[in-house]
């Protein structure tokens, strides 16, 4: 008869060589999911580590009689494995690819185990310098990307909005960005008077003459590769009307929220020329940093919220990188040609929202090249209660608006819009 620890023993081991078992399947199945997505020339040198597994499964007899140290091996190899599989996968196909991928790793393993698992990227155990030069390291991916929708707005402008639409309510800060791309002989009816409180807009033409007026008298002309930042704060009443009836009106406007603190400032206006915001050339990529920084280059516009604003044009054969602070919410908006950006394939009139990371990248093979916009802030992190051109936090205040609106105590005559708060 048999003793009771002996019989232990063989079930442990049976346990084992059922566990090394399992995790030989899971690898397979993943590296056959890895060969769908980066082929079959760069799965297969994922495959060194199946043929690793296997040897160290047969070494296992060489463990038989210390079953705990054989169990510590296997637990550090698979996990080894893991981080090896995470890391070439990524490399190939981008991190949310990679990540699913190890995350059926460690899902398997873990259900063996008896345990839940949330993978991220081994960074964890890093100091805050390490981590934070990391940070820099790391591609934000593309998250989602929203094709633009057509719609009249004003007083009978097509525009193409793709932020403030029901595939994108907002990524805070930003509230909603249109693209204005028409002869001008069919925008002469405009934006007529329309008031404004709680947030910030950001007028940019790339071809064109828009002026802007406001109840007070205030005004100013945006032309060809201007732009116009205005503070609507606690309240503007103006209009914004086309100076050219000829040629092409191609323009953006970009709304940003602005704080509780912030939403009731004066109001303030902020128009640069194309010959006041600073370009960077190089390597066939045009940068016009028109806020926040770049190849330290620093914008003219006086940001509330921190943030950047770029306008990028690349060659055929260019490319391009770009820092975003940690924590910033980040999009790329395509105003022409194609490419790439982060690795995923964009075209013209689509907006694509960037994940976590340190640095956005952005390449084009097109005979045109690519023109875009990257937008980037920090979120405010506050309620947003919006009702058309009014933007609060919440409905009181929104109620408020149209009471002031109504009873004509919303723009005050007496704020110098052109100085600072």
């Amino acid at each position: 008869m048999r003793k009771r620890g002996s019989r232990q023993k063989d079930s442990a081991r049976l346990h084992f060589h059922s566990l090394v078992f399992l995790l030989i399947l899971e690898d397979n199945k993943i590296f056959h999911q890895t060969r769908e997505l980066v082929g079959a020339e760069d799965a297969t040198k994922l495959s060194t580590s199946f043929l690793i597994k296997a040897l160290a499964f047969r070494c296992l007899s060489l463990f038989s009689q210390q079953f705990n140290a054989s169990l510590l091996f296997l637990l550090l190899f698979q996990g080894t494995l893991a981080l090896v599989l995470y890391t070439l996968v990524t490399r190939q196909v981008g991190v949310p690819s990679g990540a699913q991928a190890a995350q059926k790793l460690a899902t398997t393993t873990a259900s063996l185990r008896g345990i839940s698992t949330d993978l991220r990227p081994p960074f964890g155990h890093r100091t805050s310098a390490a981590a934070a030069a990391m940070s820099t390291e790391t591609l934000r991916p593309v998250q989602k990307v929203v094709q633009g929708q057509k719609m009249m707005e004003g007083a009978g402008v097509r525009i193409c909005r793709t932020v403030g639409t029901g595939a994108l309510r907002n990524l805070d800060p930003f509230l909603m960005l249109d693209e204005m791309r028409l002869p001008a002989s069919q925008a002469t009816a405009g934006f007529p008077a329309h008031p404004h409180r709680g947030f910030e807009t950001c007028s940019i033409m790339f071809s064109g003459k828009m002026e802007h007026q406001d109840s007070a008298g205030n005004k100013g002309v945006i032309e060809d590769g201007g732009v116009q930042w205005m503070t609507a704060g606690r309240g503007i009443i103006h209009s914004e009307m086309p100076k050219v009836t000829s040629g092409d009106l191609w323009g953006f406007q970009l709304w940003l929220n602005l704080p509780a603190k912030d939403k009731m400032v004066k109001p303030r206006y902020q128009d640069y020329q194309a010959k006041d915001i600073p370009v960077v050339d190089k390597d066939g990529a045009r940068v016009r940093v028109m806020a926040g920084e770049s190849s330290g280059v620093t914008g003219p516009i006086v940001l509330r919220n921190p943030g950047l604003l770029l306008d990028v044009t690349l060659a055929k054969g260019a490319s391009f990188a770009q820092l975003i602070n940690a924590g910033w919410n980040a999009f790329v908006y395509v105003c022409d040609g194609g490419g790439k950006v982060s690795g995923t394939k964009a075209q013209r009139e689509q907006a694509l929202v960037l994940g976590e990371g340190g640095h956005v990248s952005a390449s084009s093979e097109e005979a045109g090249g690519m023109r875009f916009l990257l937008f980037g802030g920090r979120p405010i992190g506050e309620p947003i209660v919006q009702h058309g051109p009014f933007v609060m936090n919440t409905q009181e205040e929104i109620f408020k608006a149209f009471r002031d609106y109504q009873s004509g105590n919303f723009q005050n005559p007496n704020d110098d819009v052109w100085a600072a708060a």
